[in-house]
């Protein structure tokens, strides 16, 4: 996407503005003035934690499980069956495939047909080609797929926009190593310096690694211009699994597409963080379902309004195919906007609080089946249940101490609260 900065603002509108306003006000009124910018929280109201009082995002909104089925688009072309990386540039969707010849596959969104092709010439090679990104006037490609954890020519390829009208484009080199990595031993999927995920964004490159070891990904910020780099970490994040694609939104909404080590498709979606900080906001995850049926999911790019195209690679007879997607649902911002299923009055009681190994329920809803979820501080569901009992004896003793979130319905009423494992 183009070069914008890596922050996102919370006052997009006059309803928003209006509604700042009024706690500003009452703020000042209240004499709380000198605290007003310090009042650090979850600031989503989709979020299980949400703090109306809070003006400052610390990063702590906690989700509920969330799951997406991302609507299928068409086939790709047969010379596609890799493709693993898109990007849409002056209102035309790219793609490339992982390896092969060194080439750039303009294609049509609707039918998925090829309708022209850019050939890299001036020493770019396809060794393993992981993902596409665009600047106001280059177009790069990351060279940078690393399986086996001991590759030493690490390449992003970067050419004039212009190039894109012909059938050739010119590229220039940036060559880099990773400021960590010291040893470069063969070990198949078992290291964490593989790289699918690749952002322009500030005047620079984001790269966001492929733990193969942790599940976590690494950012790493490089120079766009040619020439040889070391790329050092900026940050670190749990991401719960492989990250294979990155792309950066118009409002500076992240996503970072990626699967578990058991093949479970994900999207973590980063928003209204701190310049700089980009794990320092939201991160709220949304899993994509159907993984058996949506091949090996490589690309994703932003096009507007949240709207994204997503591209798989073929794999165990799924063919390679194009999606759409849309962040919209999750991180429009929604202030002041409550849920209309959350019941005012308490539907349960909880004792004790924190607790060890069991945890009592006392519900109020006799004679109506109640169901009920605990979800962890990532929004990952750790245990549910139904029943029509007032009084449950939860036995919680396998799960790790931390802070949980539970979640009780009943007919069109449900009910949150956190608790404390010790």
């Amino acid at each position: 996407m183009n070069s914008i900065p890596i922050f996102c603002t919370k006052i997009k509108d006059q309803k928003h503005l209006v509604y700042y306003s009024l706690i500003v006000l009452f703020s000042f009124t209240c004499g709380t003035s000198n605290s007003l910018f310090a009042q650090p929280g979850c600031t989503d109201p989709q979020a299980f934690n949400f703090n109306a009082a809070a003006l400052t995002n610390d990063g702590s909104c906690v989700y509920p499980f969330t799951e997406f089925d991302l609507p299928v688009l068409t086939n790709l072309s047969i010379l596609l069956i890799e493709s693993s990386g898109l990007e849409w540039i002056n209102e035309n969707l790219y793609t490339h495939i992982d390896d092969g010849p060194p080439r750039l596959y303009k294609i049509d969104p609707k039918t998925g047909t090829v309708l022209g092709i850019v050939t890299l010439i001036g020493g770019a090679d396809n060794i393993d080609w992981e993902d596409i990104t665009e600047s106001e006037t280059h177009v790069y490609i990351g060279d940078f797929g690393n399986n086996s954890g001991n590759r030493t020519d690490l390449k992003i390829y970067r050419f004039d926009k212009s190039d894109l009208s012909g059938s050739n484009a010119v590229v220039e080199v940036i060559e880099f190593s990773y400021a960590d990595q010291t040893e470069f031993d063969h070990n198949n999927n078992a290291h964490n310096f593989d790289c699918e995920a690749m952002f322009f964004a500030d005047d620079s490159l984001h790269l966001f690694s492929k733990n193969w070891l942790d599940g976590q990904t690494k950012h790493y910020v490089l120079s766009a211009e040619p020439g040889v780099q070391e790329a050092e970490v900026k940050e670190v994040f749990n991401a719960v699994g492989l990250v294979t694609a990155a792309d950066i939104g118009e409002e500076g909404v992240i996503s970072l597409l990626g699967r578990t080590e058991s093949g479970t498709l994900f999207c973590w979606l980063l928003y209204d963080y701190p310049a700089g900080d980009i794990f320092g906001g939201n991160k709220r995850r949304i899993f994509l379902k159907g993984e058996e049926d949506k091949g090996q999911i490589e690309g994703i790019v932003f096009t507007g309004d949240g709207k994204a195209f997503v591209s798989s690679e073929q794999k165990d007879g799924v063919p390679a195919r194009l999606y759409e997607f849309s962040t919209a649902d999750w991180t429009g911002i929604s202030v002041g906007i409550k849920d209309p299923f959350l019941q005012e009055a308490a539907l349960f009681s909880i004792s004790p609080n924190p607790f060890v190994d069991h945890l009592t329920i006392n519900w109020k809803g006799e004679g109506s089946t109640s169901w009920l979820r605990i979800y962890d501080a990532l929004g990952r569901v750790v245990f549910e249940q139904e029943s029509k009992e007032v009084s449950w004896d939860l036995s919680l003793v396998d799960l790790p101490g931390g802070l949980y979130f539970l979640e009780m319905r009943q007919g069109t009423f449900r009910q949150i609260e956190k608790v404390l494992k010790h």
